[in-house]
């Protein structure tokens, strides 16, 4: 049995209008908060309901600074065995429901994109849906990994509503290397089914290194540290940076240090493979702490005197 993640946006005068709906992991964070007693609920063909979920609301500003806000609805549905509908109610008033279709097989069409490497160009990857046609608010999300590189969402295509599911990468803006993936999940509204392309290679994007930290014409204290930080453009491992300070090795990854390097001038070099850049930097010495005097109070500097005190010492 999976569950069905059901959102929406609850307006200020109550109407309801969906969100995009498909299934929930496992582990997936259930969101504490008001419920004003809103509810989704899983229904037969005759329309018992077979299972019933709290939903949660949200508090969003339509507009920071306007005073105005929506309520963001959240439920996480069991869908059950012979779960025809999927409501939502509120007080127990449907206010909105969605048929739950027959499950459907999805595969991509990737025929064009094996065994080669890809250049650099916008490509189509057909999505194959074989089974009902895409329901209103039926959607494809579209992911594109590289090794070493972040995810890259590729947005989401409204199939329920007309778009085609086509997936259109253009490769020239994307990560590239050996391997590189494409995920996409279909929902139909109310589960979600997910399949990737075999690993794909595509031409890297050259490597363009930068020195952020130390800036130009620094000059440090040979007593404290010298923080180096690097930038890099492309398709190179962030793992594979390395520093070296005077040609010696110090470092690597995006971030390093030197401690209490020696007076003088001193070279900072940041490399990836066959690439590098260079910085000058000086070290000088440290300055020397000015030792000041102990403070006395005034009234312990100069001779002692009493003022208004009468004396009493005895006559000679």
């Amino acid at each position: 049995m999976s569950t069905v993640h059901v959102t929406g946006t609850v307006h200020p005068d109550g109407h309801f209008t969906s969100g995009w709906w498909g299934s929930a992991p496992a582990d997936a964070l259930r969101p504490s908060g008001r419920n004003g007693g809103w509810a989704a609920a899983a229904l037969d063909e005759s329309g018992q309901t077979l299972a019933i979920a709290p939903a949660t609301l949200t508090t969003v500003p339509i507009c920071p600074g306007s005073g105005e806000s929506i309520d963001w609805l959240s439920a996480f549905l069991p869908l059950v065995l012979g779960t025809a509908i999927i409501a939502v109610r509120r007080n127990d008033t449907e206010v909105f429901r969605r048929p739950v279709p027959d499950p459907a097989a999805v595969a991509l069409d990737t025929t064009d994109l094996h065994d080669r490497t890809l250049p650099r160009e916008p490509v189509e990857v057909p999505v194959l849906i074989d089974g009902p046609p895409p329901p209103p608010g039926a959607h494809l999300v579209a992911r594109w990994e590289a090794v070493g590189q972040p995810l890259s969402p590729l947005g989401i295509l409204d199939v329920g509503g007309g778009e085609q599911p086509v997936v259109r990468l253009n490769l020239a803006e994307l990560p590239g290397g050996d391997p590189c993936r494409l995920t996409v999940s279909y929902s139909d509204g109310a589960r979600t089914t997910t399949v990737n392309s075999p690993p794909l290679t595509v031409e890297p994007r050259p490597v363009s290194l930068a020195i952020a930290a130390p800036g130009p014409n620094t000059v440090v204290h040979d007593a404290g540290v010298v923080l180096l930080e690097g930038q890099l453009e492309g398709d190179g491992e962030p793992a594979d940076l390395e520093w070296l300070f005077d040609a010696e090795p110090v470092g690597r990854g995006r971030r390093a240090y030197v401690a209490r390097p020696d007076t003088g001038r001193h070279t900072v070099t940041l490399r990836h493979g066959t690439e590098s850049v260079d910085r000058e930097i000086t070290v000088q010495p440290t300055p020397a702490r000015r030792e000041h005097p102990p403070w006395e109070p005034p009234w312990r500097t100069g001779p002692v005197r009493s003022i208004g005190v009468p004396d009493r010492r005895p006559a000679s």
